[in-house]
């Protein structure tokens, strides 16, 4: 309760007199420039109040909230388009600093997971395939193929017959693994 209700005061202080301001600048943002300059000043604050990487369970990153905890505390922030920013729990860095915290490497954890939770860089998630959007992962129609390395794991597919535009060749990914579970089927 506590919690929740410094982050209901923090954002009636900073972030929503901000809203329109932040709005304003998000054309701003740009390789480099992960956020409009007025949200970055409240992002500082937001930092130095404790209020930061809330979502993440693991007392060693995050607030070692549960995900009951932490919910109490989005519906709050889901009261603004900012407010995920503010605290550095937006996806889809939310999601990737996870996964990096409980299978990263060392050396992916220095590279990439140091920098998301101090807020420095942005990450990104990327999915799809021809004629048909990413956005949506039930979508997917190409049969998949995956053969993995020990250090990566390679999936390839081909799309249905009835693409002409779409080749084999014309997708495939490389994935770099942080500790493979298994063989591939």
């Amino acid at each position: 309760q506590d919690l929740k209700a410094r982050i209901a005061d923090f954002m009636d202080r900073h972030v929503y007199p901000a809203e329109s301001t932040i709005a304003a600048e998000i054309d701003l943002i740009r390789p480099g420039v992960p956020y409009p300059p007025s949200l970055v000043a409240i992002r500082r604050m937001a930092k130095a109040a404790g209020l930061w990487n809330l979502f993440l369970p693991d007392a060693e990153y995050g607030a070692g909230l549960t995900n009951w905890e932490y919910g109490m505390l989005a519906e709050v922030m889901g009261r603004s388009l900012a407010a995920s920013m503010a605290f550095n729990c937006a996806a889809p860095d939310t999601g990737n600093m996870e996964i990096l915290a409980e299978f990263g490497t060392a050396e992916q954890k220095k590279r990439w997971l140091e920098p998301l939770l101090e807020g420095d860089i942005r990450s990104c998630f990327s999915m799809t395939e021809p004629e048909v959007a990413g956005s949506d992962p039930s979508s997917g129609r190409a049969p998949c193929a995956t053969a993995s390395t020990g250090s990566s794991t390679a999936t390839s597919g081909s799309p249905p017959a009835r693409s002409a535009r779409a080749s084999p060749s014309s997708w495939r990914s490389r994935i770099p693994t942080t500790r493979p579970i298994s063989a591939p089927a």
